[in-house]
C-alpha cells in the first residue's frame, strides 16, 4: 500500500494545474500564477488572498511534511472553478510523518491548518487528495489508517481507490472507521477490479475526483 498523489491534467479559463519541485523557493512564482488565474473571476482582494493563502498554507505542508524539502520530489496544485466555489486539490509524491499533526503546534510553528480552516471557510475549504495503490490487507490497514488520519488537511479528505488492485475485508473495515468519522470520501472508478466487492459491501464511493470533490461535505 502507498498513498501518491493525483496528477493536474492541464490549465484552462476554469480550472488551474501546476506540478512543482519540492522546494520552497517555488511557491512565490505559483502564487503569481495562481493570483493571475484567479484575476478574471473578480474575487476581490480579501478573498483572492484567503485562497491563495490557504491553497500556499497546503502546500508548504506538502513541500515539508510530504516530501521532506526533497527538489528530486513534486507536489502539486489544481484548482478548479465552479459557479458559486473554488475547489482545489494540493497533492504530493512523498509520504508523510506521522509528527505533522496539527497536535504538535508549537510557539514557532503549527499555525498553517488554522489558516486553511479559516481563510477557506468563506470560499469552500480545499480538499486533499490521496490515491491508495497496491493491497490494503490485514497486514497493513492499521497502518492506513493511521496514515490517512496523520494527513494534517481540511476533512474530508478524497481517497482515490481506482489504483488498488486488491482489498480485504480489513481494508474494507478500515474504509468504514475513516467514513464513521466523516474523515474521507471515496473514490472509486467503474472499472477498478477493486468496485464490484467495494458494490457488494455497501461501500460508499463517487466515480472520480471531480465529483467527490464538488460534492457536499
Amino acid at each position: 500500500m502507498a498513498i501518491l498523489a493525483v496528477r493536474p491534467t492541464g490549465t484552462t479559463a476554469t480550472s488551474f494545474a501546476d506540478t512543482l519541485p519540492a522546494d520552497a523557493r517555488q511557491m512565490a512564482p505559483l502564487r503569481d500564477r495562481l493570483r493571475g488565474w484567479l484575476a478574471p473571476f473578480g474575487l476581490g482582494s480579501r478573498l483572492e488572498y484567503n485562497i491563495i493563502l490557504g491553497i500556499g498554507e497546503a502546500l508548504a505542508n506538502a513541500i515539508e511534511h510530504g516530501s521532506g524539502h526533497d527538489r528530486h520530489k513534486t507536489v502539486s496544485v489544481e484548482v478548479f472553478a465552479r459557479p458559486d466555489a473554488i475547489c482545489a486539490t494540493v497533492s504530493d509524491t512523498g509520504q508523510w510523518t506521522s509528527d505533522s499533526a496539527a497536535s504538535h503546534r508549537s510557539a514557532h510553528r503549527g499555525r498553517g491548518l488554522t489558516l486553511i480552516n479559516g481563510t477557506l471557510r468563506t470560499a469552500d475549504a480545499t480538499r486533499t487528495t490521496v490515491t491508495a495503490t497496491g493491497e490494503i490487507d490485514v497486514t497493513n490497514a492499521a497502518d492506513f489508517i493511521r496514515s490517512v488520519e496523520d494527513i494534517p488537511a481540511p476533512r474530508p479528505l478524497i481517497v482515490d481507490l481506482s489504483n488498488l488492485h486488491y482489498l480485504d475485508s480489513a481494508g474494507f473495515a478500515a474504509l468504514d472507521q475513516l467514513l464513521g468519522r466523516r474523515a474521507i470520501v471515496i473514490v472509486l472508478d467503474p472499472d477498478s477490479p477493486v468496485r464490484a466487492a467495494a458494490a457488494l459491501m455497501g461501500l460508499p464511493c463517487h466515480h472520480s475526483v471531480d465529483a467527490a470533490a464538488t460534492a457536499p461535505s
